[in-house]
This record gives C-alpha cells, structure tokens and sequence, in this order.
C-alpha cells in the first residue's frame, strides 16, 4: 500500500499502531484511493460504525452539504428558513 498510496512504509505503520493520530484530509484521500475505498467508509469503521449503518449521500447531497458549511451561522439560518418553507406544501389552488 506504501507505493500505491506514495506514503512512506513507516508513515503508515505509525498510522496503523496509533502513534500517529493527525493525518490530514490528503493523506486520509491517499490512503482511501490505495485501498479503493471513499475516504468516509475509513471514518466510518475507525468510528466503530459498519458501512452498511452509515447514510450514503448522493453527490447532489453532497454539493449542498460543502455549501452549507461555507456559510457562516446567519447564512445558515437564513438557508434553512427558506428550506423550510419550500418543503411546505403549496397551498391548493381553487378551480
């Protein structure tokens, strides 16, 4: 896994023995597409959860998951006020 991530042998041993507890986002990237997972499926089990107890978004969740971490707490509020209203049913026209 050493080559196939470009991670040094010893690295990854510290990695794997818990002496190494910060990796970052690429290193974590790394070691995901080395072992041909998603980088969420290692956080996952390393949290004790099994893959199939984990939710799996869809990459349209995804998109609006990372834009609604970029806003800040106001922005945020604002967002969720309109999504709530949204998810409201439209009134009933009369015919």
């Amino acid at each position: 896994m050493s080559e196939r991530s470009s991670l040094s042998q010893g690295y990854l041993s510290q990695i794997e023995s818990g002496a190494w507890t910060a990796i970052t986002e690429d290193v974590l990237g790394r070691i995901a597409q080395a072992l041909g997972v998603e980088p969420w499926v290692i956080l996952a089990q390393a949290a004790g959860l099994k893959v199939d107890q984990v939710e799996r978004f869809s990459e349209d969740e995804r998109k609006w998951l990372d834009a609604y971490r970029a806003l800040d707490p106001e922005q945020r509020e604002t967002m969720l006020k309109v999504a709530t209203v949204m998810r409201r049913p439209s009134p009933r026209r009369r015919t």
